[in-house]
């Protein structure tokens, strides 16, 4: 992974920064991103210091993260209690499956019995003609 020496400008001021060869264009776009925030808040606010213009997209930026990881956090919540339910519809699911089988094994095991007596009812019957 190579680095390179990258030109952002930012409020018309020049920077350079180092950065991985893969994520110049990244860079490049969070530049961007980063000189649209400072020139909102510039224009709101009337702050001309750049570094309390840095300081105010910084806290604007962090609010904006702490309110997408609280989202991302409940958005997880809900699809792990999602998960939980479909676990618990399946595992009854198969449970009423397994009671249905053994039933029916019961009642075709009742069956075979019941027919046999039958047959042994019959020959009996034979037996005594």
């Amino acid at each position: 992974m190579s680095t390179t020496a990258v030109d952002i400008t930012i409020l018309g001021r020049y920077f350079k920064v180092a950065s991985p060869s893969e994520e110049i264009d990244e860079l490049h776009q969070t530049a961007h991103m980063l000189n649209t925030k400072l020139q909102e808040i510039q224009t709101k606010t009337r702050i001309k210091n750049l570094e309390h213009l840095a300081v105010m997209a910084a806290l604007n930026f962090c609010h904006e993260l702490r309110q997408q990881r609280q989202t991302n956090t409940e958005y997880t919540n809900t699809v792990d209690d999602r998960i939980k339910l479909l676990q618990d519809t399946i595992e009854r699911a198969l449970v009423d499956n397994q009671i249905a089988a053994r039933l029916a094994s019961k009642d075709i095991s009742d069956a075979v019995v019941t027919l046999a007596e039958d047959e042994q009812t019959i020959a009996q019957s034979d037996d005594t003609q």
